[in-house]
């Protein structure tokens, strides 16, 4: 009977958090606030990947030493374009 009770009252602690989280993202969602990690690269290194991009006397190594990030990263900024 204590077991039971104990499952009981932990339900209604879990759903108390729940409904809680839910109203905290509901008012940082009406203050125009969204989760996740802010992008690290924005729109202005996108052009530079994709006018270095352009260019045939570059290596990719090259392009992506430029930019300071890794040819992995340098395509994924070019892709995110086409995107």
């Amino acid at each position: 009977m204590l077991f039971g009770f104990l499952s009981v009252l932990a339900e209604y602690e879990h759903e108390q958090i729940m409904e809680r989280t839910e109203a905290g993202r509901e008012k940082a969602a009406s203050l125009g606030r969204r989760g996740g990690r802010p992008p690290k690269h924005d729109q202005e290194m996108i052009v530079r990947a994709l006018e270095l991009h352009k260019n045939p006397n570059l290596t990719a190594k090259d392009k992506a030493k430029l930019l300071d990030v890794s040819v992995a990263t340098f395509y994924r900024l070019i892709q995110k374009d086409a995107a």
